[in-house]
């Protein structure tokens, strides 16, 4: 599957632009790194855990291959790097926390609206949109009914509300993108949840599922890649 990574972009891009993000990307981690460090968003009953000290390698890669894959759909790509930036910021901090705070994950649903909606108009890809807020929908319903029905599982709403961004996000690249994003995320969760087992922990011990699935997310629409969104 992932050997889709390996094909060539669908346009001719100058060779030094992905690599030029992967640059701006990093250096772009480590400053978001250093603010999530200085722990405004931990309350005085957290138990912190600590923040990666891989974001900015984290956050240029990711830039690195939407740079190679979306090179035909610039404004989708800007969109998308945009996004990129709040979903790590929300990634460290559930990692740190164990919580998605409502500060940053609900104003992403206005600004996904806006920045993606603008995308699809200037790319000439409505029929995108279709799918992302199909995802939107399902998102939301499927995470919501899953939570309230598993009740002793390692998902909370804070990860309701982000599978709704999320699904925005994912529905771009359509119905294969959708799922294969849930695939991933399950993959990455369930990995999450048997290393913490294999190393003494509780059976129901809550695990951070918001970087699962936002690296799930990214990682569903690098593999779809721009020839296969829908137009």
């Amino acid at each position: 599957m992932f050997a889709a990574l390996a094909c060539p972009p669908p346009t001719e891009i100058p060779p030094m632009f992905p690599s030029a993000l992967a640059v701006v990307g990093c250096l772009g981690g480590q400053q978001l790194s250093g603010w999530i460090q200085r722990g405004l968003h931990r309350r005085h009953d957290d138990r912190a855990r600590g923040v990666s000290p891989a974001l900015g390698p984290w956050l240029g890669c990711t830039w690195l291959l939407l740079g190679l894959r979306l090179a035909s759909t610039p404004a989708t790509l800007g969109a998308l790097l945009l996004l990129s930036v709040p979903l790590l910021a929300l990634a460290a901090i559930d990692a740190d926390v164990h919580r998605l705070p409502d500060a940053l994950t609900l104003p992403l649903y206005p600004l996904s609206l806006v920045v993606l909606t603008g995308a699809s108009l200037l790319d000439d890809r409505l029929t995108a949109m279709g799918w992302s807020l199909a995802g939107c929908a399902l998102g939301v319903s499927v995470f919501l009914a899953f939570a309230l029905l598993t009740p002793r599982a390692a998902l909370g709403l804070g990860d309701v509300k982000l599978a709704g961004v999320l699904g925005l996000i994912a529905g771009l690249g359509g119905p294969n993108a959708l799922l294969l994003a849930v695939w991933l995320a399950s993959a990455l969760g369930g990995a999450q949840a048997v290393h913490a087992l294999r190393h003494g922990a509780p059976a129901h011990t809550p695990i951070a599922f918001g970087p699962a699935l936002i690296l799930g997310t990214y990682a569903a629409i690098v593999v779809v890649g721009s020839a296969n969104l829908p137009y």
